[in-house]
């Protein structure tokens, strides 16, 4: 799945970046999430949260982000950090912010 930020009228049309398609992005990508985590907790009958569980606990938090990012990317006002360079900042901090969460997440978990 591509999801291509652009403040091109045309290459948005192209790759369809609206605030539709980008919900619906997210929810086909929340969804399957959500039904993992669900048979995960079904297989492993805790209370607690485990460790593999925050890997789902990351996804949703990115996708809540990623979300975010498109709806002030393609909203009638113009966010500067946003608007950067196509969405730069998001593009620069996507892998940089999972893997910190999970270092964080993974701390956390065994110390």
């Amino acid at each position: 799945m591509l999801l291509k930020f652009s403040g091109d009228e045309e290459q948005r049309k192209a790759y369809g970046l609206s605030g539709l398609g980008v919900l619906a992005i997210v929810i086909a990508f929340l969804l399957p999430v959500l039904l993992a985590q669900i048979e995960l907790r079904r297989e492993l009958n805790t209370e607690r949260i485990v460790f593999i569980e925050n890997f789902h606990l990351v996804t949703y938090l990115v996708l809540l982000l990623v979300a975010i990012a498109a709806y002030l990317f393609t909203g009638k006002r113009e966010v500067r950090i946003v608007q950067y360079q196509d969405c730069l900042v998001a593009k620069l901090l996507y892998w940089p912010l999972i893997t910190f969460l999970l270092l964080v997440l993974s701390y956390a978990s065994f110390y």
